[in-house]
């Protein structure tokens, strides 16, 4: 009997040890896979970001060709620097202890160094440093190219960079490089970067950059993943699920949403600001397939997507084909005025329409309803006289605000014009007759007429 009661402790002992010993385990499980979710949207974001500063670089430089005076050369300049530092930061949070692209890190570096070099040096720019500034932007529009490609096989495949961390202790246990396609990609890259153009500048200084000011009640976890659901789908909140959510630091504070469809078969990305709840940017993995829808539907679709989430005053202002898709850029208006820091961007898909992108940024941090703007000094006649000499006037000017070298708003002149085959808007302050920044143009954006959201 007393060895029957023994037995019976020890049987209840070992079921309590067992039940505790699985309750860990899950509870290791559930940690690990949250762990492992919120490393991957951070690695997510890091690339996204990196590609998007790259590209910044080489649109940045091909608008030096543009400037008319030697201040838009160095807040040109002190751009480029800034985006380039900034895709150093990005480079080194992502997963590359095996393929650490020392040649593209050392790019950015240099590229940066010699940026500074020009900056610094503070006068126009000469014939030869020109010649320099081109081979960067060949080297930049390289890079971007092979990374924005690198960006959409993950995207469309449904890569993860986790699986990437994973083929590097992998390949680091057994001497070898696992075959891997973003790990193939990412070596590809650093391989080509060293075909790059060299230029030979030195020395370096700061810039600052604009800060958002966006005020106002926060929102929780919760209300995030109700917004991020019904800007997805208005009317169907319960056609998408979310899978995995976080709040992640920046500039910006925001709720970083991962979210699938019921059948799970297409992963969507939403990013909603934890002050206000609004949606700084969202994007769909899915690739289009063959196009068969035309333009003119497209911008009725992205019109439609706007109006229904209660975008009003809207203008597109441009448009450029984008792998099976038109980007669609719109801005705020007032009294005619086009005000460019609330720009947005709706990416619709060519062939069944749908929106798979969105890009708030602009509209998010600096949006209001009603600006006070100033009556214009100057006539349209002296701000044409201020373009640099060999540039075309390619179409009527108009009235706009954008963000000056002291990261105020300024009313100016919008001047569409052009030299050889690119295309520039150029903005002149109508207060000083200054020129206060430059765009270049892609050769599909729209004419330079505005259109209104209907």
């Amino acid at each position: 009997m007393r060895f029957d009661q023994s037995l019976r402790w020890v049987t209840i002992a070992l079921i309590i040890a067992l039940g505790a010993s699985i309750w860990w385990g899950v509870t290791q499980l559930r940690l690990h896979k949250d762990f492992a979710i919120k490393l991957e949207n951070n690695y997510q974001r890091a690339f996204h970001e990196l590609v998007w500063h790259i590209q910044t670089v080489e649109n940045e430089l091909a608008m030096l060709s543009a400037a008319g005076s030697a201040q838009q050369e160095r807040e040109k300049l002190a751009t480029v620097w800034r985006q380039l530092y900034a895709a150093q930061e990005k480079v080194g949070q992502l997963p590359l202890g095996l393929v650490p692209l020392e040649n593209a890190e050392k790019y950015l570096s240099t590229t940066g160094d010699q940026i500074f070099a020009l900056v610094r040096r503070g006068s126009n720019l000469s014939a030869a440093e020109r010649a320099e500034v081109d081979k960067m932007q060949r080297g930049a529009a390289q890079l971007a190219s092979e990374l924005a490609s690198l960006q959409q096989t993950v995207l469309t495949r449904n890569l993860r960079w986790t699986d990437v961390e994973a083929a590097l202790v992998q390949a680091r246990r057994e001497e070898q490089v696992q075959d891997n396609t973003v790990l193939n990609g990412l070596s590809l890259v650093n391989k080509q970067v060293q075909e790059y153009p060299e230029v030979q500048f030195d020395q370096r200084i700061g810039v600052v950059q604009p800060q958002p000011n966006l005020q106002g009640p926060k929102i929780s976890l919760a209300e995030a993943q109700e917004r991020a659901l019904w800007f997805l789908s208005p009317n169907d909140k319960s056609q998408y699920q979310v899978v995995s959510s976080e709040l992640t630091d920046g500039i910006i504070p925001a709720y970083n949403l991962v979210l699938t469809t019921k059948e799970a078969d297409r992963r969507v990305n939403v990013e909603i600001t934890q002050v206000q709840g609004r949606v700084l940017w969202m994007l769909d993995n899915r690739q289009p397939e063959t196009a068969v829808l035309p333009t003119a539907a497209l911008q009725q679709r992205a019109a439609d997507f706007l109006r229904r989430r209660g975008f009003k005053n809207m203008q597109l202002v441009g448009q450029h084909e984008y792998q099976g898709s038109v980007l669609f850029a719109y801005v705020y208006e007032q009294d005619g005025v086009l005000i460019y820091p609330d720009l947005l961007r709706v990416r619709v898909a060519r062939d069944d329409g749908s929106v798979i992108g969105f890009e708030g940024n602009g509209y998010t941090a600096w949006h209001q309803d009603l600006r006070r703007l100033p009556t214009p000094k100057i006539s349209i006649r002296q701000a044409l006289e201020k373009l640099a000499q060999g540039l075309e006037l390619i179409g009527p000017v108009q009235l706009a605000v954008v963000f000056d070298s002291s990261a105020q708003e300024a009313l100016v002149y919008e001047i569409p014009a052009k030299r050889g085959a690119d295309q520039f808007l150029i903005y002149v302050d109508t207060q000083t007759g200054q020129e206060v920044q430059i765009v270049r143009l892609d050769t599909s954006d729209l004419p330079r007429q505005t259109m209104a959201l209907p």
